[in-house]
């Protein structure tokens, strides 16, 4: 066990995600057509399966994942050796908040915390488990919900898949949208620390967050507690009631921009080295670059002849050549290329 993580009784939900738009054309790899948690960007482990890694000893891991994953996520996690991860079945990705709320309602335990973690994520396993020990023992004397903030830093219009938390006194917090808050504010927008990074990190008992689902969304707390209270065995009918309505929304949306003093921020440390993997030049800033500022993934080193600030990611072994470009980003997979601008220089 890790220096200076305490022991917490908990139970970690793993959300695989339903979102397959995200890092395309990478998830339309292999059968399934699966999302980005059951890939492995960077190489290596998939990201579900290093997400299973990182959970404490002790703690109850559930994996959230839709029906048509769910062959994949129960190979990819007996590929971990790690015994006793559970699964809990989606009928379909309808959204975060329904996710969130499904893993509330389940819980076995009234009064246990449980953490909900995104799979499409990276980050240092000895500095999360710290985190997970602290934020799990005070969601478990919390009103509200805990969220784990990470320094902002530097903010692009482009950052669509990111939110920041506005911090209030006293370790409160608001929510909006990253990329909202790049374009007001232009280009020199570095953060002093009075913006931290949402991580989709939360934490919380079950029922506060029954609570706050009740309070802010019944649309669709309501279908999904009377599912579980009927004793359904399923999710199907809550799942079909929330997207007959239109009540898809996301757990910021639908929940977390809501809450106003009942939102707490848990600042991480840079030390935590979190990646969200949530666009190409997400993956691009966790890649080593020459002297030209040129950086590349894949079993094959690509010819880059006068060419700077590129960047190709292959997961193929077909041979890449570029020849005299400046910030270009090339994706190569077995389902497709993406060529395009890399959108994290200036213009």
């Amino acid at each position: 066990m890790e220096e200076g993580y305490v022991k917490m009784e908990a139970t970690a939900y793993i959300l695989t995600e339903g979102e397959k738009s995200i890092l395309r054309p990478l998830p339309q790899r292999g059968p399934g057509n699966l999302p980005r948690g059951y890939h492995s960007p960077l190489g290596g482990d998939t990201l579900l399966q290093q997400a299973v890694k990182r959970i404490p000893e002790g703690c109850r891991t559930v994996v959230l994942t839709e029906r048509c994953c769910k062959d994949a996520a129960r190979s990819q996690i007996q590929e971990t050796g790690i015994p006793s991860v559970e699964l809990l079945e989606e009928p379909v990705g309808c959204s975060t908040a329904a996710a969130v709320l499904s893993a509330a309602a389940w819980e076995e335990k009234p009064g246990r915390v449980i953490a909900l973690l995104p799979a499409g994520q990276i980050m240092d396993q000895s500095v999360f488990q710290k985190i997970f020990s602290r934020a799990a023992e005070e969601a478990a004397h919390a009103s509200g919900i805990i969220t784990v903030g990470m320094p902002a830093g530097k903010l692009h219009a482009e950052d669509e898949s990111l939110h920041l938390i506005r911090k209030q006194p006293g370790g409160g917090g608001t929510l909006l949208y990253a990329c909202e808050f790049a374009r007001k504010t232009g280009e020199n927008n570095e953060q002093d620390g009075e913006y931290l990074l949402h991580t989709g990190m939360l934490f919380g008992r079950a029922e506060v967050f029954l609570h706050q689902g009740m309070e802010h969304c019944p649309d669709i707390a309501l279908p999904i507690v009377s599912a579980v209270k009927q004793g359904e065995g399923t999710l199907e009918s809550a799942y079909r009631q929330i997207m007959e309505g239109s009540a898809c929304r996301s757990i910021e949306d639908a929940v977390l921009k809501e809450m106003e003093e009942e939102l707490y921020v848990l600042p991480a440390p840079r030390e935590l080295a979190w990646n969200d993997l949530g666009s190409w030049e997400a993956v691009i800033s966790s890649l080593d670059s020459d002297s030209r500022g040129n950086s590349w993934l894949g079993e094959q080193k690509p010819v880059l002849a006068d060419a700077q600030n590129t960047a190709v990611c292959n997961y193929t072994g077909i041979p890449v050549q570029i020849e005299g470009f400046d910030g270009l980003l090339a994706v190569v997979t077995e389902n497709g290329i993406l060529i395009r601008k890399r959108k994290d220089l200036p213009h």
